[in-house]
């Protein structure tokens, strides 16, 4: 519906049947309503749907270690949009989309580690790891971020720990897990310290999956 305060050739706001009337700096503008789709989505349109909503709530399952994660590359702003591209570029790329092989949790010139191992005694998980990643920053008292994931429930458990880099292991509750069902564990180390004192990408290193 329309209407004017004006008469008839007054300000008119509203709608008439496919237009749009309101008004823009001090001037009145008519557009046409956007036409709706019709139709059931094409086959690419359902694939698209598909890999969006599967990154989405992949990644809104592990918000938490995301807004650790992605703080430094992002600056602080639109953290998990950020990781949310990221992270449909490397599903995208992916040759196993299906699996979670192309999460990251973290970007980040933070060294890793090498040798990153899992063991696992029935509901908790054993991860160790062994020396920095060669050329990059690292300090023993590097703080560990973990996460465990069940790829199927997405279910997750951990992410900060009071583990340092060196005490090289640390252990993790486990989500519960079916059958059929996979996890996957991913590790990361941060500069707490620099993380306080404002955006680097040395305070933090790209995740890792322990295997």
């Amino acid at each position: 519906m329309a209407y004017t305060s004006k008469g008839i050739l007054g300000e008119f706001q509203g709608s008439i049947r496919n237009m749009v009337i309101y008004q823009l700096n001090g001037k009145t503008v008519i557009r046409s309503k956007p036409s709706g789709r019709s139709g059931p989505d094409s086959e690419k349109m359902k694939a698209v749907k598909s890999k969006f909503s599967r990154v989405m709530n992949v990644v809104k399952a592990v918000k938490p270690f995301i807004e650790e994660g992605f703080r430094d590359v992002s600056g602080g702003r639109y953290v998990f949009q950020r990781a949310l591209s990221e992270n449909l570029a490397r599903y995208d790329a992916s040759a196993t989309p299906e699996t979670l092989d192309w999460l990251a949790l973290s970007i980040g010139e933070r060294a890793g580690a090498q040798e990153v191992s899992l063991t696992i005694d029935g509901k908790t998980g054993h991860v160790s790891w062994g020396s920095p990643e060669e050329g990059k920053p690292a300090s023993p008292d590097d703080q560990v971020l973990l996460l465990a994931i069940n790829t199927t429930t997405l279910d997750t458990t951990g992410l900060v720990q009071k583990a340092k880099r060196k005490d090289r292991q640390v252990k993790i509750k486990l989500p519960p897990v079916k059958e059929g069902e996979t996890l996957r564990v991913y590790v990361a180390f941060r500069d707490l310290e620099g993380t306080i004192v404002g955006y680097s990408l040395n305070n933090i290193s790209g995740s890792q999956t322990a295997d």
